[in-house]
């Protein structure tokens, strides 16, 4: 006679199998610290193989953070890391790795806080040494601009490029002062651009951009942030999220403001998206706020810069810090 579980497997339809599971084991890295931006014990870490498989080794530099701003003004994003892939046919078990995971910057510097750190991974296999690294991503630029085009004084500052919207053809021609600053430095070799080396497969991080739509510094309701994403995350060569920015709504502090913007796109970047907006207390001192919540702590998962400080006249805003590095293991 057959069993109960032959019996109810004989007939469930296809459907209800899911067959899109990952294969393997895996371990992911991530260094998990809020309040410091500097190398520490706890970003170096080792793993050893559990038993005698295949191994993917994926990495990611840290992404970059947004800069602070303490006037009307407003930024660029930073751009996040590049990302590296290994891949080893047979490992044993007395094979080593070790890694260096990269901080994303938490300084509270004006404008512009610096390039990310890079992510490292390195091996020894069956006697052969090797090591791959994933640099980090460009810190975004903020400026201040309380009579002047704040568009302008971004690209000036940053020395960055830009675009202006008043010569482009409809639908973006938003008349003197609008136009498009990207995160690709003109006085810097490679445009600042995250790189990797030492993988099978090795790619750039990108960048991102700002559009302005208007020439009003203190309104970001006509701003959208156009934030890159590494590759290897959502799909195999990176992503861009258009994020529109609020001018102090229920949700969203004029200061602070973009961060649930953000986490709803980097969600609804997956197949299956877990949020839309999180939750905020409608017009309470516990809605997204700004200072320190937004320097000491990522809220952002790996490959994911942060956006600029969006500040009031004579009120501070830190920007986002961008997304910590990481490493991914699979051992099939």
């Amino acid at each position: 006679m057959a069993s109960l579980s032959t019996l109810l497997r004989s007939r469930q339809s296809s459907e209800g199998v899911e067959n899109n599971h990952q294969s393997g084991d895996v371990f992911y890295f991530q260094p998990g610290i809020q309040t410091t931006d500097t190398i520490t014990a706890f970003q170096n870490r080792t793993w050893t193989p559990s038993r005698v498989g295949k191994v993917v080794i994926e990495a990611w530099g840290a992404s970059g953070s947004g800069g602070k701003m303490c006037c009307c003004g407003n930024g660029v994003g930073g751009n996040p890391g590049a990302y590296s892939k290994k891949t080893f046919d047979s490992v044993a078990l007395d094979d080593t790795f070790s890694m260096e995971l990269g901080m994303s910057c938490g300084n509270d510097t004006l404008c512009y806080k610096g390039v990310s750190q890079p992510t490292t991974f390195s091996w020894n296999v069956g006697g052969v040494a090797g090591t791959l690294c994933a640099q980090g991503g460009n810190g975004g630029t903020s400026a201040c601009s309380t009579s002047t085009q704040v568009f302008c004084c971004i690209a000036s500052v940053g020395c960055l490029c830009k675009m202006d919207f008043d010569s482009s053809p409809a639908p973006f021609d938003g008349g003197g002062g609008c136009g498009m600053v990207c995160n690709y430095r003109c006085d810097v070799a490679g445009g600042c651009i995250a790189t990797a080396t030492g993988g099978d497969t090795n790619l750039d991080g990108g960048f991102s951009c700002t559009s302005f739509h208007h020439c009003n510094a203190c309104c970001s309701c006509h701003v959208m942030h156009h934030v890159r994403t590494s590759p290897g995350i959502f799909s195999t060569k990176g992503n861009l999220i258009n994020v529109l920015m609020e001018c102090g709504d229920g949700y969203s502090q004029v200061s602070g403001n973009g961060v649930h913007q953000l986490m709803q796109g980097v969600s609804n970047l997956s197949r299956t998206p877990m949020q839309g907006f999180p939750r905020a207390n409608c017009w309470a001192g516990k809605r997204c706020g700004c200072y320190e919540d937004h320097l000491c702590t990522s809220w952002l998962p790996h490959g994911v810069p942060g956006i600029p400080g969006t500040p009031c006249d004579n009120v501070r805003d830190y920007g986002m810090r961008g997304g910590y590095g990481a490493v991914r293991i699979t051992l099939i």
